[in-house]
């Protein structure tokens, strides 16, 4: 559907909230993109929720996660959908990013926060 639409002119952008969502909207943009550059199509993730690491880097390979683009996130110390049910009240925000700009950020996670206030 992804390459469909690419091939029709279509820009794509996804909503997906969960990792096999995720993972299914990365592959369906890689297989678009056929090693060519996003630049031109400019395939989004959007309202994304509980990405990987492996996700992440994903995204900067494919140029949809890149210095200079703006990202709204949180960083939980947890991840909520493997924490025990009794135990997802324990998970705390470690910092936030707005519009690409760091907002809250614990004490002890400053070194990734930097501009942000505690």
């Amino acid at each position: 559907m992804v390459s469909d639409a690419t091939q029709s002119g279509w820009q794509v952008a996804i909503h997906s909230f969960s990792p096999r969502a995720n993972q299914e909207v990365l592959t369906a943009y890689a297989q678009a993109l056929n090693g060519a550059s996003n630049k031109g199509l400019r395939l989004r993730l959007e309202h994304t929720g509980v990405i990987t690491d492996a996700e992440v880097q994903e995204m900067a390979r494919l140029g949809s996660l890149k210095p200079g683009k703006y990202a709204d996130l949180v960083i939980l110390s947890g991840n909520p959908l493997t924490t025990a049910v009794e135990q997802i009240p324990d998970i705390k925000v470690l910092m936030t990013m707005v519009a690409g700009q760091p907002g809250y950020c614990t004490a002890d996670q400053h070194a990734i926060c930097i501009g942000a206030t505690p």
